[in-house]
Parts: C-alpha cells; structure tokens; sequence
C-alpha cells in the first residue's frame, strides 16, 4: 500500500500545449496549471513549425485548437494524443464588448497579429453599431499614440505589461484573453485522469 501511494503522488501526466500566439498560449497553460498531476509544457506554433522535435517521445498529450490539430498529427510520432479544444472570449471581455453604444470608437493593440485579429472579428460580431478599428502593435511606438487618439475604448491583451504600456490612455481600457469552454476542460480533465490511472495499475 506505501509503495502504491508512493507511485500515486510521483505520477504525472506530461502535456504539451500548443497555440499560435502568445496570448491565447499563457492563458490556455494557465488553464491546466489548476489540474493536479500534470507536467505542462508550453510551445509556440511558429516553433513546433520549425522544429517538431521539439515536443519530446514521453509526452503524454498535445492539447491545441482545432485549427492546429490536423497539422500536428501529420508531424508528430502517431502514439502522441491530440487534444482539441475550443476557445472563446472570457465573460468579462464579452460583457464590455456587448456594451459598446453605437458609434463609440473602439481600438485594439495587441502583441501578435493573430490574437488582435481573433479580438477584431469577436468586435464585429459581438459590437455591429460600434466603429472597430484595425488592430496595431504594441509595438508601433511611433504610431502607437495617434492610434488612440479618438478612441473611447482599448481592448489590450491580458497582461500586465500591456496595461502598464497604455497607463496614459485616458479613455476606457479592457484587458481581454480567451479561456478554454467547459466542455473543453471537462474533457481534459477526463483524459488527464485516465492517464494517470493507466500510469498508476
């Protein structure tokens, strides 16, 4: 019985998380840190693109979106386990994107372009009366203040380097991520339990 329960607590599930931008990579990790018994590693799309290798032999499974997924079976070993899951806005972001008023300028500034663009088309599904600008970088230093000038509100990704980076905005500032769904997290949690049960007989 020692030995069992000694196994037990030295057991974990090693995953492997991949998304293609940053954003959306932390928050998905932050996620799974919440499910004991499990060894997260996270990678960058554009990195596996180079160097699949990467994600070693011992993992025991690959959490992406589907977007990603029919890429990464076709370059990693078939016994890997591919998770889908789906993203979308968190309550809080969606809540002040349905309030915009018609007319109200809205602006986006992101780190990458794929997170800004998922925040672009969530605006103009979730907010048709307001104006949505084209996102920019945080990066566009000299670009960075003419683009808020106007604004009422600035989606920001969920960080706090993004927040201190527009701490002279005067206008309305709402960090946004994406969280897995339920159904998602459930799923994971299933998978992630049976592994370990596997490791453990």
């Amino acid at each position: 019985l020692k030995l069992r329960e000694r196994a037990e607590q030295e057991t974990h599930v090693k995953v492997a998380v991949v998304e293609c931008n940053p954003e959306n990579l932390s928050q998905m990790s932050e996620q799974l840190r919440h499910i004991s018994g499990v060894d997260l590693y996270s990678y960058l799309m554009d990195n596996i693109r180079q160097y699949p290798y990467q994600i070693s032999e011992d993992v025991d499974l690959v959490v992406t979106t589907a977007a990603h997924a029919e890429y990464l079976e076709s370059v990693l070993p078939v016994k890997k386990r591919i998770a889908r899951v789906a993203l979308r806005p968190s309550a809080r972001c969606l809540s002040h994107i349905i309030k915009f008023r018609p007319g109200e300028q809205v602006g986006i500034v992101g780190y990458s372009g794929r997170f800004s663009e998922l925040l672009y088309h969530t605006c103009q599904t979730y907010a048709e009366d307001a104006v949505v600008h084209k996102p920019i970088s945080m990066e566009a230093e000299g670009n960075l203040g003419a683009y808020l000038k106007g604004k009422d509100a600035v989606l920001v990704p969920r960080t706090a380097a993004a927040v201190e980076a527009l701490r002279n905005y005067e206008g309305q500032l709402i960090d946004c991520y994406y969280v897995m769904d339920e159904g998602s997290v459930l799923y994971l949690e299933a998978k992630i339990k049976r592994l370990l049960e596997d490791k453990t007989i």
